[in-house]
Formats: structure tokens, sequence, C-alpha cells
């Protein structure tokens, strides 16, 4: 309170702002980049006081960013801009565990190295689900799969990925039938 603008650190600038845009009791608080040039500290704690803000508030919060972490713990909803195109929309969670190839190209992921023998199947995890599929399924079906790739992500609390498996081309049909019956997403590669 009675320290100058220049004596404030960022996160205490952040804060600053975030009340002064509050005191006008707004419908929508806009924040562009409201966590750049800050530490991983700061930078949680800021999105708990946005979230705090929306929960207690009930204010809709618009965030810009560059940073796919605020994204993933902040947003409910997301939409992907490139040269003021609309890349796509939608729930973080979905986006970016199964992410177009537009999306992928966005965040620099394209070009997973793959084997190129037997069959490549990416398997979607974006429901709560405890249940031990893969394992269950090499010990169920009796196959044999090397894991080539993985993805787990936190969004808000919650942990959801995606997996590549390779098998055996004989393996295909009874494994992604397996796959069917204990509702997993899944896509041949």
């Amino acid at each position: 309170m009675h320290a100058k603008p220049a004596e404030l650190s960022g996160g205490q600038m952040q804060r600053v702002a975030i009340a002064r845009a509050l005191i006008n009791d707004p419908k929508v608080l806009l924040c562009d980049e409201a966590t750049s040039a800050l530490d991983p500290r700061i930078t949680k704690e800021i999105l708990q006081l946005l979230q705090k803000v929306h929960d207690e508030l009930g204010i809709t919060i618009v965030v810009v960013t560059h940073q796919m972490e605020v994204v993933k713990q902040l947003c409910e909803r997301v939409a992907f801009l490139k040269h003021g195109v609309v890349l796509a929309e939608g729930k973080p969670e979905e986006l970016f565990v199964h992410p177009s190839d537009d999306i992928k190209k966005f965040l620099g992921e394209e070009g997973t190295s793959l084997p190129n023998e037997g069959v490549n199947i990416q398997l979607f995890f974006t429901e709560d689900s405890n249940e031990p599929v893969v394992s269950e399924m090499a010990r169920d079906l009796d196959v044999d799969f090397s894991i080539c790739w993985a993805k787990l992500e936190d969004f808000r609390a919650n942990v959801y990925g995606s997996l590549i498996i390779n098998i055996e081309n004989k393996d295909k049909f009874k494994v992604l039938e397996y796959l069917d019956a204990k509702n997993v997403k899944w896509e041949v590669l």
C-alpha cells in the first residue's frame, strides 16, 4: 500500500492490476498475458487468484496467452488463433490430448517418429478412469506391444493423456475390438 509502483514485484503489479480491473464490478475480465515474465510459483498464485475471482464473483475471464500451461490450468474453453483465424475451439483437455494436425503444428508437436512395421494405435484418455486398460488388454488378449510415445497432462487437477502403442498386424482387430468394449477412444496412425 505504501510502495511506489516501481518498487513492486511483477506478481504484486499483477495483483494490483487485477484489483484495479475489479473496482468497476465487470461481468468480464480480460487478462492479456497475465502471467508472462512471472516465475512459476507466482504464476501459480496468479492463476489461483483468477480462479477465485471466477468462482466467488462469477466473473467470466477471457485469457490471452502463449503459455499453454495457463490454458490447461485455468480455462474451461479454448480457441486457438493463428493470423486471426480460429484453428480450433473446445475444451482444453480434448484439444490438447487429441489435437488436430493444425493444433499439433501450432503446438510444435508434429512429426512423432513411429515404427514402420506393425500397427501404431493412439489411445486417448480424457475421462476419469482408474482402470488399467493397457495392462489388462495385454493379459486378456495375450498380446505383446511396444509403447512408442506417451503424454500425460494436468488439467485443473485432472490428469489426461494419450499413448501410442505398436502391435503386430495379426492382433489389430482383436485389440481395436477390446478398446471399443472398454470405451477407450483410439486412432490407427
